[in-house]
């Protein structure tokens, strides 16, 4: 049944690039879109422009069995083509046992600002088409997609492949991308429509997960794109594209496995690490009402998980902040708007820090900011902001003056999660402890006191630092590539890098 389902879905394809005006492309002509792509790096492979020609064969198409007699397939160009009340209803809810999340960063409002503002544009490198997957005339799933002329703003690394590929007179790019863009979080890439997803049982979800990765293998090869990639995606996904991993410390063995089961036309599975925070007091022994740990009741409660050492090294150093002057704000949601000039203040503190590091990428626009403020997306917002204390007159009456701030974060919260991000500092405000005061306890305590389910700092750090100070739980990151220009040189390259 399962390889009849597959076969049937094959067999009825029918692609199709969107047009600007509709939603729907006819299945009674023949269309070919040219699209201009240009990247300007001087460390990138592209130093050229690219013409990428995105060629679609349409035609129509019946069944004469099954369940599923018509498949359709359309790539649109921009996420406002797509009405955002449609776009929202695919996204997950989130489920109080923390199994499903609902992201933030897969909002309508999020990838419209990603786009308004040109961050993601063909000239940065990012192409969108996303895409739209219809069965019998019906919406049936949405997937992030992009081409991509360069592999930043990922956070899973492959220019150990692009390099390689380069090596041997391969081009590597352009290639596909399904995710989010500058966002390294786990969620759903494969976007159910609510009602064609509730018809469905785990074998059924299984199976239409497997048909859209052969749909991105097919987009590859009809548009001569290097490879797909799948990236950030959940437990349930990985399982279902790849099958469970065996629980062996035999490490050589688990990936060469895996590497057997999907090479060539089948995905491969790259497993990274990031560190989360948990709100569990674990050291309570009491359980809440849907059997996880309580959480903690303050942050000095939080401090009684460590040894008398590390408690006396963490409140050390946070009262050298206090010491030092300095005082930190949260400013969350619509309270944004109410300080003239803050968002403007936010952006030239993140920007200032990206300028000054050398690996720093400037991937956001004040444009992009400021739509996020002004759109609906502002509800998730929350502004951790440092300034010295009795800088402004009115501060007993809770005002703040934008040019105050001279460091902070500009950090996502949805649905029990904090996602910590954009991290920034002026360059004149030497202030000992205040990164990780600001990223790291400041947002901590504001879990506790908002009873947060857990905090994701993101893809930067790691190792005994983050471990000994944030008493943190590592976690598994499934990527999936697809790289039909190297063959069977990546998957013995993955072996190689997972046994060091």
């Amino acid at each position: 049944m399962v390889a009849s389902l597959l076969l049937l879905l094959s067999n009825y394809i029918v692609a199709a690039f969107h047009s600007p005006s509709s939603l729907h492309t006819s299945t009674s002509t023949r269309t070919r879109t040219i699209a201009s792509y240009k990247r300007n790096s001087s460390t990138q492979e592209f130093q050229r422009s690219l013409l990428l020609v995105l060629r679609t064969s349409l035609s129509s198409t019946s069944a004469s069995s099954g369940d599923l007699k018509d498949v359709e397939y359309t790539l649109i160009k921009d996420i406002n083509l797509i009405p955002s009340e449609i776009w929202d209803n695919c996204l997950p809810k989130s489920t109080r046992d923390g199994n499903t999340i609902a992201t933030p960063f897969l909002e309508h409002s999020f990838l419209s600002a990603l786009e308004a503002s040109e961050c993601v544009s063909p000239q940065r490198g990012w192409l969108p088409r996303h895409l739209q997957i219809q069965i019998k005339g019906k919406l049936s799933a949405f997937v992030p997609l992009y081409i991509k002329s360069h592999s930043m703003g990922e956070f899973i690394f492959d220019d150990e492949w692009s390099d390689f590929a380069k090596q041997k007179g391969i081009s590597y790019y352009p290639k596909l991308l399904v995710g989010v863009p500058f966002s390294p979080v786990t969620c759903q890439k494969i976007l159910f429509e609510p009602a064609f997803r509730q018809g469905m049982d785990e074998e059924r979800v299984r199976d239409f997960r497997l048909f859209v990765g052969k749909i991105l293998q097919s987009i590859v090869k009809d548009n001569h794109l290097s490879s797909a990639h799948i990236n950030f995606v959940t437990d349930e996904e990985a399982r279902d594209l790849a099958g469970d991993i065996a629980n062996t410390k035999d490490n050589k063995s688990i990936l060469q496995s895996v590497v057997h089961k999907f090479t060539n036309k089948d995905y491969i599975r790259k497993t990274t690490l990031q560190y989360h925070w948990f709100n569990n007091n674990t050291k309570s022994g009491d359980a809440d009402d849907v059997g996880g740990y309580k959480k903690y009741t303050s942050f000095d409660d939080y401090l009684n998980c460590f040894k008398s050492k590390k408690r006396i090294t963490i409140k050390r150093e946070r009262r050298s902040i206090t010491e030092q002057n300095v005082r930190l704000d949260a400013i969350v949601g619509k309270n944004i708007r109410q300080y003239p000039g803050l968002v403007e203040r936010m952006y030239e503190i993140y920007k200032s820090t990206v300028d000054k590091m050398f690996w720093g990428r400037l991937y956001f626009t004040q444009n992009f900011f400021e739509m996020l403020v002004e759109s609906d997306f502002v509800e998730n917002l929350v502004f951790m902001c440092a300034r010295f204390n009795g800088t402004d007159a009115d501060e007993e009456n809770g005002v703040i003056v934008a040019q105050d701030v001279f460091a902070g974060t500009v950090n996502v919260v949805k649905d029990g999660v904090f996602y910590g991000r954009y991290w920034g500092c002026l360059p004149d405000y030497d202030i000992k402890n205040l990164h990780f005061e600001v990223c790291y306890w400041s947002a901590i305590e504001y879990c506790i006191g908002n009873g947060l389910d857990k905090m994701e700092p993101g893809a930067g750090g790691g190792g005994e630092y983050h471990s000994y100070y944030l008493n943190a739980f590592t976690r598994h990151l499934f990527s999936f590539h697809q790289v039909s220009c190297l063959n069977v040189l990546v998957p013995s390259y993955l072996i190689r890098i997972s046994i060091k």
